[in-house]
């Protein structure tokens, strides 16, 4: 039981700190165009067939003096999550794809117009009963992995 607890915090911490295209700056790219681009096909392939739908969401980290305040939300037309770590700012997309017994967790950060891969790394693994309340799926993944925002309620 407590190994599953530290791994759901782990999955947790990474949606939280891992998403997609940063800030209120117009200039962001969307998290569904960097997911859906060409140079992005090893991980479309890697979705492709396993994963249906998926929760994409928007991160940014930014350096403070005190301790860690976290703030997300799945939503990717909101302000996205707010961290306040030591360093640098820096932003991105997370990408949490699942089915009823496992998962995947994929992060982009965004660099100017450099989008680097596996900020956090990519993890993966067993999907436990306490992860769905923290990932509501906001995303439908078609036969090729390619990602399209879920319309309706």
């Amino acid at each position: 039981m407590l190994r599953l607890s530290a791994i759901a915090a782990t999955l947790l911490a990474t949606v939280g700190l891992a998403a997609c295209g940063g800030g209120s700056n117009k200039a962001a790219r969307n998290c569904y165009e960097i997911w859906n681009a060409r140079p992005n096909q090893a991980q479309q392939a890697s979705v492709a067939h396993r994963f249906r739908s998926g929760n994409i969401t928007r991160w940014i980290a930014r350096p403070s003096k005190g301790g860690v305040t976290e703030s997300w939300t799945a939503s990717s037309s909101k302000v996205p999550h707010v961290s306040n770590l030591g360093g640098s700012e820096s932003h991105g997309c997370a990408y949490l794809f699942h089915t009823s017994k496992r998962y995947a967790s994929f992060s982009a950060e965004l660099r100017g117009k450099t989008v680097h891969w596996g900020v956090p790394p990519t993890l993966h693994g067993s999907w436990s009963r306490v992860a769905p309340a923290a990932a509501a799926d906001n995303a439908t993944v078609d036969a090729a992995g390619l990602l399209s925002p879920r319309s309706g309620g």
